[in-house]
């Protein structure tokens, strides 16, 4: 079973290193790389939404049975990427896992593209992302791919999909600020089961609970590895 990990904007291949410690043997952490940041900073930075989502498609490998999991902008990710899946007839994943981000069918119109380095610091310490006593440590090179990511998660092209039966389990901070419809936009994307849990904490609830959250992610991996396994790509209701 691989668990295939994407992060938040400005995240890397290595943004859920700390699962490793916890996963027990048969749940294997796949991070995939993107162009601009990580293994590949030297590479130019993907320029939209799309161009990202085929670069993460083209790295995945259908040999096993797999759960999609991404927490923020990596939720997003997360759930495009299943429909280029079904798109494209693969093997579905047993369950997509999305945290921290509303659905698809709440889109916010932002233009970050005038953030200066100074507004990308205040958000990620306005997010938990980024402690007051780090911020002396951020240079130009670590807020580049957050703000590039961001520019292109605001000109993501709002669209709308026929739900999949694939399972999903939405997972939150109590304290974050999300619309209060989050839950529900997540819920409309799937005929199949839907099911929420809810974290003390804000945007990176799980920073500061590392080994339950792992735990729930391995709970959501064992109680859904068989409901699905197998299935391939055409899942709507015709």
């Amino acid at each position: 079973m691989k668990l295939i990990c994407f992060p938040f904007a400005g995240g890397t291949e290595r943004a859920f290193d700390f699962l490793e410690t916890y996963l027990p043997e048969g749940i294997k952490l796949v991070q995939l790389s993107a162009p601009g940041k990580g293994i590949r900073f030297k590479e130019s930075h993907s320029i939209s939404f799309d161009e990202l989502i085929d670069t993460y498609y083209d790295q995945m490998e259908f040999d096993e049975t797999y759960i999609l999991f991404g927490h923020s902008m990596g939720a997003l990710i997360v759930h495009c990427l299943l429909h280029k899946v079904i798109s494209e007839k693969q093997k579905l994943p047993c369950q997509v896992i999305v945290s921290g981000k509303e659905g698809p069918s709440i889109h916010k119109d932002r233009k970050r593209y005038h953030f200066s380095n100074e507004d990308v610091v205040r958000l990620l310490i306005r997010l938990g992302g980024l402690s007051k006593e780090t911020v002396k440590a951020v240079d130009h090179s670590t807020i580049l791919p957050f703000k590039k990511d961001l520019i292109i998660l605001d000109q993501w092209p709002k669209r709308f999909f026929r739900p999949h039966m694939v399972p999903v389990h939405f997972i939150y901070g109590s304290t974050d600020k999300l619309h209060p419809d989050a839950a529900k936009s997540w819920k409309k994307t799937t005929s199949g089961y839907f099911s929420i849990k809810v974290f003390t904490g804000a945007h990176f609830y799980y920073l500061n609970q590392k080994e339950g959250f792992a735990q729930e992610l391995i709970n959501q991996i064992l109680i859904n590895n068989k409901a699905t396994e197998g299935k391939k790509g055409k899942n709507f209701d015709d």
